[in-house]
Order: C-alpha cells, then structure tokens, then sequence
C-alpha cells in the first residue's frame, strides 16, 4: 500500500504542478481554452485571463503539499496521510462536479460554457476523475 501512496502522491504533485504552470504561466491559453473565439474579442478576456492566475496559485499550494507528503512521508501517521488524501480528492472532486453540468449540457446539443467532451478538456476531466477516485480509496483504505 506504502507504494501506491508514493506513487499518488507523485502523480498529485505532477498534476497540480501542471495546472500552476497552464493557468499561473500561461493565463491567456489557458483563457483561450476555456473561452470559444466570439468570447475572447471581448475588453473582459484580459480579466478573465489573469483571474486564472488566482487558479494556478492554489494548485500550487497543492502540489506544494503533494510534495511534502512525500518528502515526510515516513514522520507522519497514517492518518494524517489519509486526511490529506481526502483533501486531495476533493480537489479533483470539486474539479469534476463543476464540469459534470456542462458535459451533460454539451452532450445533449445545449448551450455550454465550454467543451468538456472532447480535446485538453476532457483529458483534464478525465485525469481528475480518476485522481479523485484514487485519493478517496487510498484515504479510505489507510483507515480501515
């Protein structure tokens, strides 16, 4: 089980590094992503853009904290790992219900804010799907 947490722990690390580096370094693609081309003509497009920033910042303090884990993993109780690989879950979590409106709108041919279903997007979907359900196991299963 110790490897299998190592291993999340990496793959959190990775992930909300990368989202730090699409959304803090890289707002206005990361914007463009989000944003169909009709929306990013518009005087809000640069405020959006470095909204995204705030984004990248709190994945930061989550790969930050991924990192830790794994650096002290040895000097903290179990439980504590597991609390924060709830926490970790939730992350994703809150990451895939607040896109879960919008695919089910664009899968039945609806108005959307933005594609869920196919490109970066879904991979993003996907990769958080799977994240949460990982962290929420290996929360669970540290207790039990």
């Amino acid at each position: 089980m110790k490897i299998c947490i190592i291993i999340l722990l990496i793959l959190n690390a990775v992930w909300f590094a990368s989202a730090f580096w699409f959304f803090s370094l890289n707002p206005k693609k990361a914007a463009k992503l989000l944003l169909s081309k009709q929306h990013r003509q518009e005087p809000s497009f640069s405020i959006f853009a470095h909204s995204l920033r705030f984004l990248g910042g709190m994945n930061l303090s989550l790969s930050t904290l991924s990192i830790f884990c794994l650096v002290s993993i040895k000097n903290i109780a179990p439980a504590h790992i597991s609390f924060l690989l709830l926490v970790f879950s939730i992350a994703h979590g809150s990451q895939l219900v607040f896109n879960i409106p919008i695919a089910l709108k664009e899968r039945n041919k609806e108005p959307h804010l933005w594609s869920v279903l196919g490109g970066t997007m879904f991979f993003i979907f996907v990769v958080d799907a799977l994240l949460f359900m990982l962290n929420l196991f290996c929360a669970i299963a540290l207790v039990l």
